[in-house]
């Protein structure tokens, strides 16, 4: 299992993120570190709370966004989501956010870890007939 480190209580977290909570901590080792909820600032420096960040045991970071699931209203030109935002903008702000901050520690010219992202949809299930895609 591995060490959690918590922003607010996972009894005040949505239903998803405890699922992908659940899904982390029954797949990760202790080698591995997940902070759950995070602030960042967006490009116009608003602060912003993140879902999950995940530390590899080799120092790569994940940004994880989660959602119950995600649709966009032709009508509104919005999408489901609590501030209308479009779930990839949503991460890519996120993922922006975390690049700034550990730029913004490192200091000029300095290296800083790999950063991936990803939306993520635990109670989504795709092509539940096909076991595995290409391995």
């Amino acid at each position: 299992m591995p060490h959690w480190i918590y922003h607010r209580p996972p009894e005040k977290c949505h239903e998803t993120e405890l699922r992908f909570a659940q899904i982390l901590n029954d797949r990760l080792p202790d080698t591995w570190i997940v902070g759950w909820g995070y602030w960042y600032e967006d490009d116009n420096r608003t602060l912003r709370e993140g879902d999950f960040l995940v530390l590899g045991p080799t120092g790569g970071l994940a940004v994880f966004e989660v959602k119950s699931s995600v649709r966009h209203v032709a009508s509104t030109g919005k999408w489901n989501t609590s501030d209308g935002d479009s779930p990839m903008s949503q991460l890519m702000a996120q993922h922006a956010g975390v690049l700034r901050r550990l730029e913004d520690a490192a200091g000029s010219g300095s290296n800083v870890p790999w950063v991936t992202k990803a939306l993520v949809f635990p109670k989504l299930e795709i092509a539940r007939n096909i076991p595995e895609y290409r391995g």
